[in-house]
């Protein structure tokens, strides 16, 4: 129960970051003038949730990387804190485009495009509406 408490603690609240919009991709990735948008995408981006559901607690954490070359990545792991199992689901490689404020990305083996909104508060990307903080 401590372990569980520290857990929740540690964990910034806000949303999954991977709903049903974050399945699909885009075209292209990073071609044109940076903008101030696409600079500050750059790096590893993580949000974590923290949901109580029939009897225990998982703890979702998505992490977006977005590179230079117009590459990106998305990294998804659950655990359960009640058993301690983790589970790794299998990192989507991606390209993207930036657009203003937002973001297209196609998922390799994917055709179909996806669009987030994106914007940055004190340092925080809000994409599509989930916050994450930078990790790298």
């Amino acid at each position: 129960m401590i372990a569980a408490a520290a857990a929740i603690a540690a964990c910034a609240p806000g949303g999954l970051g991977g709903g049903a919009g974050f399945l699909g991709g885009g075209t292209g990735g990073g071609t044109g003038g940076a903008s101030s948008v696409a600079t500050q995408l750059l790096g590893s981006w993580r949000n974590t949730r923290i949901v109580a559901t029939g009897g225990d607690t998982i703890i979702t954490e998505t992490v977006w990387t977005f590179s230079a070359g117009g590459s990106c990545s998305k990294a998804v792991s659950q655990t359960s804190v009640s058993t301690g199992n983790e589970f790794f689901f299998p990192t989507q490689s991606c390209a993207y485009t930036v657009g203003g404020s937002s973001v297209t990305v196609t998922f390799a083996g994917s055709s179909v495009p996806t669009t987030f909104s994106v914007a940055f508060s004190s340092g925080t990307l809000i994409l599509d509406g989930f916050p994450f903080q930078r990790i790298g």
